[in-house]
């Protein structure tokens, strides 16, 4: 059944001339019918596409704009990966530029301190208040035994 005589059988419309074009109702049979169905509908129609060989033109092909590499170094991909080199600083980072460089609100910055930097990652995370009152927050290294 397609979408016109859905509306009709629905009671949406009627062929009768309350809100839906006669003409339309009357031409249904005749639409199906010239595409191949009848009242019930059918199986719809399907789309025939054509195997190529496969054979690309040299011109069509896409090209790369750098076939020698870059010898520019990627930056992070990751919000991860850029915390984690804050945090790896000397200095550490400081709450307010963790949020910036991530997006993240407070609460979302030091859970992920807690639960992927300490726990699942098993780094130390170190907390400072520093002179300017600002606390910072750094991963520290193991110190190698003399």
């Amino acid at each position: 059944m397609n979408i016109p005589e859905l509306i009709l059988a629905e009671g949406f419309a009627s062929s009768t001339g309350n809100g839906a074009n006669p003409s339309v109702a009357a031409e249904l049979p005749a639409l199906n019918a010239a595409k191949g169905r009848g009242r019930r509908g059918g199986k719809a129609p399907t789309l025939q596409i054509e195997a190529t060989s496969g054979d690309v033109d040299q011109d069509e092909r896409p090209c790369d704009p750098d076939p020698l590499g870059s010898a520019k170094p990627k930056p992070p991909t990751s919000k991860t990966e850029m915390v984690l080199k804050k945090l790896r600083s000397a200095k550490g980072a400081t709450l307010e530029a963790l949020r910036e460089a991530t997006g993240w609100q407070a609460h979302s910055v030091r859970g992920f301190l807690s639960g992927t930097v300490r726990k699942k990652l098993g780094q130390t995370v170190a907390s400072e208040v520093g002179k300017d009152g600002a606390r910072r927050y750094r991963i520290e290294t193991p110190h190698k035994a003399k």
